[in-house]
């Protein structure tokens, strides 16, 4: 199936759904409970080997149980900010006036560039995901070149379950429109910018500056 197709099969089936939390924290949340189990079995058990072997445990335990509560309470109030029907655009369908209409013969080039990156992202790739639909993988010292319908396009990278802030990018008619994208953060770094509500790759429409690719 074709991107082009792709993209419409995907609009139709967000147009005829409604926005659902729990479909959305399944997929983008992953099983979180299981982590909590987890946590809390292994909390008990310190705790109850504490009481035989060494009081501090169970300080320790009870310590550890208030912090994973206050990470997890934390995580629960950032997922509802970026994914609770707070948003307008989550609440249901678009009106028909603002859905975006794209002429199949009018097309233009949408081209990312990844400059050097560091060591632990270089044999990694990054997912481009157009208008919520994976379009290609990013390589270390790659340049991607996707052909896409003239208009305007949300843009987003990720890499694991973190990634960039969508971009709108205007792919004007038998142009080509060079997006760069750059991490901002790895490994620890990654992870507190996404407690933070961060993103973690900049992408920047225009002509791109990097001059050499590795």
């Amino acid at each position: 199936m074709s991107l082009r197709a792709r993209l419409e099969a995907r609009r139709a089936a967000a147009d005829a759904r409604p926005y659902d939390m729990r479909a959305a924290r399944a997929e983008h949340g992953g099983p979180r409970w299981v982590l909590v189990v987890a946590y809390g079995v292994t909390a008990a058990l310190a705790a109850g080997l504490g009481a035989f072997l060494d009081p501090s445990l169970v300080v320790l335990a009870i310590w550890s149980c208030v912090v994973g509560a206050a990470v997890a309470l934390r995580a629960r109030r950032l997922f509802v900010r970026r994914h609770g029907a707070a948003d307008p655009a989550d609440a249901g369908p678009l009106p028909v006036t603002e859905r975006p209409t794209y002429d199949p013969q009018v097309t233009g080039r949408l081209v990312l560039h990844r400059p050097t990156s560091r060591l632990l992202h270089r044999p990694r790739s990054y997912r481009v995901l157009v208008d919520g639909v994976k379009a290609a993988e990013m390589w270390h010292g790659e340049p991607t070149k996707l052909t896409l319908p003239a208009g305007r396009h949300d843009v987003r990278v990720m890499i694991d379950r973190v990634g960039s802030a969508t971009v709108p990018v205007d792919v004007p008619d038998g142009e080509t429109t060079h997006v760069v994208v750059e991490p901002i953060a790895s490994g620890l770094e990654a992870s507190l910018a996404e407690v933070a509500g961060q993103p973690v790759f900049t992408l920047t429409v225009g002509r791109p500056r990097v001059t050499r690719y590795r």
